[in-house]
């Protein structure tokens, strides 16, 4: 059974060597396939302490991305970022308490330093593990007006160029470009969608199919695309508004090891808790000190009940795929279903006739052509 630091945000197996590994935001693991048993470890990065300056838990700013089957991994961390958001919090503590001229000084460093997490809000800092030599190394920095990183496979780094709509692809370990995928072509057939922001860059699902999301800015959506690369025929369209996109559930299917031939199909079904609404805040009843101290008493009261519940959401919302059922199919008008999965929302498909489950408390491996469970890895700590 094998027992991990913390949760796990990526996992991949490698079924001929009877190995798998894990990420985390702090760890990376390699264990026993069939036993579960941890064989190794490295902590590529220390756990950040939170201050009262974080609105959040520090830790939430690293980014567990891609983990390969021989050792490699792909971490998002931009400290600038968090830096920023700390100043964020203590120049509006200080602003909310502060009076006098020295308001004015404070309130010039929080306009200035909004600005700096904003630039820093869009650059991603990516980190490569080597887990082999136990190391972290710098890879690279994308300003993702410009370029998004996309994914890991055994040797390279894929990232996506807006400007050029080109997957590219680099050896992560020389820097040395290997080639370019050009969806000028699909966007030339469906010029309509030319005029959309592509928020994250095209996923190569398998093979000639490719998943792209497109933001709507206009009609407040997201649109989401899959097409076959060679034919540019668009296979599946969905559409999720803004304000349902916490709710709306969002399926998605990668490929490992698959052969050539099958492309499999999937929905997911989520059932998200609703985000806590504040109470109304009562009218002041007077002017004199002492109403208007019980009336900030209320206030307080009730935006300090407000901010409980907001946090227990948030923490209780950072594993949505608790409230998800993944639905697989088998074809594309999801009619032949072939497994329901409780507790996801994506997955990995495994030497074609499996799919592969990483939850925050475990990764679970389930049989495609009989619809059963595999085998669990329990990563409880």
């Amino acid at each position: 059974m094998a027992t991990l630091d913390e949760n796990c945000y990526a996992a991949t197996i490698d079924e001929e060597k009877n190995i798998f590994y894990a990420l985390s935001q702090h760890y990376m693991y390699k264990g026993d396939l069939k036993t579960g048993e941890i064989l190794d470890r490295y902590k590529f990065m220390d756990i950040i302490e939170k201050t009262e300056n974080d609105y959040v838990d520090p830790n939430l700013f690293i980014i567990p991305r891609e983990v390969t089957t021989n050792g490699y991994a792909i971490v998002e961390f931009n400290p600038r970022k968090l830096e920023a958001s700390r100043n964020m919090k203590k120049y509006s503590d200080i602003l909310i308490k502060g009076a006098g001229d020295a308001v004015f000084d404070v309130a010039a460093e929080s306009e200035e330093n909004n600005e700096i997490y904003a630039k820093e809000s869009k650059t991603e800092e990516f980190y490569l593990i080597d887990f082999n030599k136990k190391s972290k190394t710098h890879y690279a920095t994308y300003n993702l007006d410009e370029v998004t990183f996309v994914g890991l496979n055994e040797s390279e780094a894929i990232s996506y160029n807006k400007y050029t709509r080109e997957l590219v692809y680099e050896d992560f370990l020389s820097g040395t470009e290997k080639k370019k995928i050009s969806y000028a072509g699909f966007f030339n057939q469906h010029a309509a969608l030319k005029e959309l922001k592509t928020e994250f860059g095209p996923r190569i699902l398998k093979n000639d199919v490719v998943n792209y999301r497109f933001n709507d800015t206009i009609n407040q959506k997201f649109i989401d695309i899959t097409f076959n690369s060679k034919t540019n025929e668009i296979l599946t369209r969905d559409e999720i508004l803004y304000k349902n996109i916490i709710y709306q559930g969002k399926a998605q299917l990668l490929y490992l090891n698959s052969e050539d031939e099958g492309i499999y199909f999937a929905n997911a079904e989520c059932n998200i808790p609703s985000q806590p609404e504040m109470q109304e805040l009562p009218e002041m009843k007077g002017t004199s000190a002492k109403k208007l101290a019980a009336w900030q008493e209320e206030v307080n009261k009730i935006q300090e009940e407000y901010k409980k519940k907001s946090e227990e959401w948030i923490k209780q919302t950072q594993q949505r795929e608790n409230f998800c059922t993944l639905h697989i199919f088998g074809d594309q008008t999801m009619t032949q279903k072939l497994i329901s999965i409780p507790k996801a929302e994506k997955g990995t498909i495994v030497n074609k006739d499996k799919v592969l489950i990483t939850r925050a408390n475990e990764v679970a491996l389930y049989d495609l052509n009989t619809g059963t469970e595999v085998w669990t890895i329990d990563t409880n700590f």
